[in-house]
């Protein structure tokens, strides 16, 4: 499927990201490294790809990703990744929707339930970056309640790609940890009128086998995960997976009594 630049959306000093168009149509959002990050970088496409399928496991609306060689505005030829756009006539982020679905999720926006769940997945796989624009929103008509995706994980698991555990001194805490949970405007009401849904996800989750965990892994792209990173990662899932009720149970406290929780 080959990929044509568009625009420049962001360059900053760890990636780039560009509108990309197909010969079908269909856009979509290429991140590629700057040069100098490649290493980091493919860990960061193996954070979004083993997101991506876990999240798909557990229900939950995720966007497809493919890798891609894109030309850019200078003519040179870029690897990465494309987040691929759901078509649409209105596709917006959470930010941009209307105060009235922030204040009454049910009544805009289907399968709002699962929207409460995604608290629960982000907590699991140490994903602390679920901004307002980091949940998309579309329909086709005026008439109807919106449709979810979840985009952008590139900070979970390994971590950011500059500041992974992998990179720092052997036995550090994984940078994650305590860090607090980001909850866009409307989400922390809805995950305490949705404790059963919340409940739900917790159980779905520690269900999950060791063998759905390592199909996840192998989702990510070769040349991309040394066989230790791979039981890194597998170790980290399994070992958050045993101690995920603790964590929610503590987490949905703290959102009761108003304070902010953390991962």
């Amino acid at each position: 499927m080959g990929w044509k630049y568009k625009k420049a959306v962001k360059n900053i000093s760890r990636k780039r990201i560009w509108l990309v168009r197909n010969k079908k149509g269909a856009t979509g959002y290429f991140k590629c490294p700057q040069r100098h990050r490649m290493n980091k970088y493919r860990l960061m496409v193996a954070n979004e790809y083993i997101a991506a399928s876990l999240a798909r496991l557990l229900g939950l609306p995720v966007a497809k990703l493919s890798q891609a060689t894109v030309r850019g505005p200078k003519k040179e030829k870029m690897r990465g990744m494309v987040s691929i756009r759901i078509p649409a006539a209105e596709v917006i982020t959470w930010k941009q929707a209307d105060k009235m679905v922030h204040l009454a999720p049910e009544k805009h926006v289907n399968h709002s339930e699962l929207l409460a769940q995604v608290v629960v997945f982000d907590t699991w796989i140490l994903n602390p970056d679920r901004t307002s624009v980091n949940i998309i929103l579309y329909r086709n008509s005026l008439m109807e309640k919106y449709n979810w995706y979840l985009i952008d994980h590139g900070s979970a698991l390994f971590g950011s790609p500059s500041k992974s555990p992998l990179f720092n001194r052997v036995k550090a805490k994984h940078p994650q940890l305590n860090k607090c949970i980001r909850l866009s405007n409307g989400i922390k009401p809805l995950i305490i009128r949705n404790k059963a849904a919340v409940a739900d996800m917790i159980q779905k989750i520690e269900s999950l086998t060791e063998s759905d965990i390592k199909r996840a892994i192998k989702r990510v792209p070769k040349f991309h995960l040394t066989k230790a990173k791979k039981r890194f990662i597998k170790k980290l899932l399994l070992f958050r997976k045993r101690k995920l009720g603790k964590i929610m149970a503590d987490i949905l406290d703290r959102l009761n009594n108003n304070f902010r929780a953390v991962l």
